[in-house]
């Protein structure tokens, strides 16, 4: 009882701070813009804190109203109000220094996660050693000639040190066409691999970029091996044990953990047969599957699986010092900008599916997960990524976006005249509906991903 409180409260707790910090990446880019205006010379009516009714408030030399409300999720700033005075002064403004307002937060969001990278790097932090765990069969990554066991070194003339600079390539060559060379390490020599054309990569909902080029990554020893049942479950019905080892899955063999818990959240409502080893001796076992959850249904079983045995030999660590550390935060800002643009054009073309999109409830969860394994540079990075994310969101010409303004604004600037308050509303209310109904498509991929169902 003690430890399902226990679990609950900080559960709880990290949810709250998680919202806490995506709320302070929205206050900030609030904050951009506000520090922007103010050097062209407008003095902001508020910028406040959350939403709803007026809690705190307070106003600074420049008559700015400091504002805490209700509802501390994210933040704005409002500029002019409704002051005709303040309105004029704005639209006087040059098209430059309008530009310059609009980008404000976009800057503050792109200086944010270059700190955060920074902060990383003097830091240092562990990584996994890009090394080949499997090769899926018919793969793209068999056909180039790569193995289980190798190394990846080099792509592309470029040296390789985590994951990431292996999938940014392998996106990179899908967006453009280009061929993708692969230098592995093997039996400690480097062995170049056969050219793979980029227009065979192919994206799935299912599958992630490593995996649709087919390589499954080396991972900890962690077979399936019980360390407890939960009372009055399915395990305890289908007399499973602690200390049991799962070898088997309706006679298919399994080599990890998660092959399993992944085949139970699949198939509620289902009757599967266990192969098991206990003390030494092979017993068969048939578990019946009930399904938990109110709105997507999700398999239960009542086990919890031992935690995996860390491979030290799997793992590296790096640091940086200052000047390596910053320019590092520079190439790292650089890196998830281009996947940005390149997933934009990827989904604009119909090569990725719009099931692979993340929004607020991936973010919220992952924060969660971060915080709850209390990892802070993990957390840092993340939190890293998502003001990229944030930025490159928000410079795209889309009306209700920064970006949008800045369309408009040279719009403008180019016929010479203002665009109609009527026809800037419509444009607004139109882009608003269809980004309400992608927004909502996202949410529910979101959810769908939580749970189980993608």
């Amino acid at each position: 009882m003690l430890e399902t409180l226990s679990a609950m409260l900080w559960g709880t707790a990290s949810i709250l701070g998680s919202l806490a910090i995506i709320s302070i990446i929205i206050i900030l880019h609030e904050i951009g813009h506000y520090y922007c205006a103010k050097q062209v010379g407008i003095n902001a009516e508020a910028v406040c804190v959350g939403f709803g009714r007026l809690l705190y408030e307070k106003a600074d030399k420049n008559k700015t109203k400091w504002q805490i409300r209700l509802w501390p999720i994210g933040g704005y700033v409002d500029l002019c109000s409704d002051k005709k005075r303040k309105v004029n002064q704005f639209l006087k403004l040059s098209y430059r220094k309008k530009v310059w307002i609009m980008l404000g937060g976009v800057m503050m969001n792109a200086a944010l996660a270059i700190l955060l990278f920074f902060c990383c790097n003097i830091i240092g932090y562990e990584y996994n050693i890009p090394r080949i765990g499997k090769i899926n069969s018919s793969s793209l990554a068999e056909l180039s000639g790569m193995q289980s066991g190798d190394i990846i070194r080099e792509i592309n003339n470029s040296d390789v040190t985590t994951w990431r600079d292996v999938a940014l390539p392998i996106i990179m060559a899908k967006t453009t066409g280009y061929p993708i060379r692969i230098v592995v390490e093997r039996d400690q020599k480097r062995v170049s691999l056969a050219k793979i054309n980029g227009n065979l990569i192919t994206f799935t909902k299912n599958k992630g970029v490593l995996q649709s080029y087919g390589i499954v990554p080396a991972t900890e020893d962690w077979p399936a091996i019980i360390e407890k049942v939960q009372p009055n479950s399915p395990a305890i019905i289908a007399d499973l044990q602690p200390r049991d080892t799962i070898t088997h899955i309706n006679n298919q063999p399994i080599e990890y953990a998660y092959e399993l818990t992944n085949i139970i959240k699949k198939n509620p409502n289902t009757t599967i047969r266990l192969t098991v080893i206990r003390d030494g001796k092979v017993i068969h076992r048939t578990l019946a599957v009930k399904d938990r959850g109110y709105i997507i249904k999700s398999g239960y079983a009542g086990i919890k699986i031992k935690n995996a045995i860390k491979d030290p030999t799997k793992y590296d660590f790096v640091e940086f010092n200052l000047i390596s550390a910053l320019w590092q935060a520079l190439a790292e800002t650089y890196q998830y900008i281009l996947i940005q643009a390149a997933t934009i054009y990827l989904l604009i073309s119909g090569t990725l599916p719009l099931q692979t999109l993340g929004g607020p409830v991936v973010i919220l969860a992952q924060t969660a997960n971060l915080l709850s394994i209390q990892n802070f540079v993990m957390l840092l990075h993340w939190t890293a990524i998502v003001n990229i994310s944030l930025a490159f969101i928000n410079i795209l010409p889309i009306p209700v976006f920064d970006g949008g303004r800045i369309m408009i604004l040279t719009i403008e600037s180019l016929k010479g005249s203002r665009i109609s308050w009527v026809a800037q509303e419509r444009i607004d209310r139109y882009t608003f509906a269809l980004l309400i109904g992608l927004c909502a498509m996202i949410t529910y991929n979101d959810i769908l991903r939580i749970l189980g169902g993608v």
